[in-house]
């Protein structure tokens, strides 16, 4: 879209559009019985959230965030409705789907910007507390594990209450130990040097 030319305003429309497309089929599919595994791991039902992300950072690259006290409360809002979502709904609920992952989208959008906004805001300092940095580091091993964390207490016939108190800290822990013997040594190898190919010149020339 940047390509052809189009305004600000049209491709931020056509983005939040598509969001809104999405969450719409999401929520249909929801309602018509469809089993939570396809709302959960489907491409299409869950793009949303890739959507309201990049329309959050074209509000920001082009100056259109809101103001300083919308943000805040967007911020602050979005993140007592992720902890709600997280221990209230297990995956199963219908209104997850229904309601709970675009909210959860919209929240992180909002946190995001207010924290690109105002680096020293206090959200911000919360957000650069060392724990929580090291969680980033190690994030998406924790999306990785939690998964067969969550499946384990399934099929163990836990209470879906005990998947956050139980299976977020197992998970969190599975997720450093990958972290320190899968994730890290490959970074090493990707940094390792490689032997320098000889330009296509420097061929011809040797075997002339």
């Amino acid at each position: 879209m940047l390509r052809c030319g189009l305004s600000q305003k049209t491709i931020l429309s056509v983005t939040c559009g598509l969001a809104l497309a999405v969450t719409l089929n999401r929520v249909l599919q929801a309602a018509d019985s469809t089993p939570w595994q396809r709302l959960y791991y489907g491409t299409d039902v869950r793009v949303d959230g890739l959507l309201l992300g990049g329309a959050a950072g074209l509000v920001w690259a082009w100056g259109l965030a809101p103001a300083h006290v919308a943000l805040t409360v967007g911020a602050w809002l979005g993140c007592t409705v992720a902890g709600v979502l997280l221990v209230m709904l297990p995956v199963e609920d219908p209104l997850l789907y229904r309601l709970g992952l675009t909210l959860a989208s919209v929240r992180a959008a909002a946190v995001v910007l207010h924290v690109v906004a105002g680096p020293g805001r206090w959200l911000s300092r919360c957000l650069q507390w060392r724990p929580l940095v090291a969680l980033g580091r190690i994030s998406y091993g924790v999306y990785l594990w939690h998964h067969p964390v969550a499946f384990a207490a399934a099929a163990l016939g836990a209470p879906w209450w005990l998947n956050t108190p139980v299976g977020l800290p197992l998970g969190i822990a599975l997720a450093a130990v990958s972290h320190r013997v899968v994730e890290r040594p490959a970074l090493r190898l990707k940094e390792r040097p490689r032997p320098r190919q000889p330009s296509p010149a420097g061929v011809e020339s040797q075997a002339a």
